[in-house]
């Protein structure tokens, strides 16, 4: 299965930063972003980076949603 198969579908900004059809895990940069999820998938931060620790916040699918204090996040 190639990895595209396993990619949320549109677009999820992170602050300034958009990520088309993402998968995976990915590095927050900043302690405090506002989160805009236009794909159809979850988006999950985390406290700690890789995507481990604990679980800061969630945010739906066509939802914006400050997030505070994540390192990493994914979605797919």
């Amino acid at each position: 299965m190639s990895t595209s198969a396993l990619a949320a579908q549109g677009t999820l900004y992170v602050y300034d930063q958009a990520y088309e059809n993402p998968s995976g895990c990915y590095a927050v940069e900043d302690a405090l972003v506002i989160v805009r999820n236009d794909t159809d998938e979850i988006a999950y931060f985390f406290d700690e980076p890789g995507c481990e620790g604990g679980l800061v916040e969630v945010v739906q699918p066509d939802t914006t949603s400050p997030v505070i204090g994540a390192q990493s996040f994914s979605i797919g």
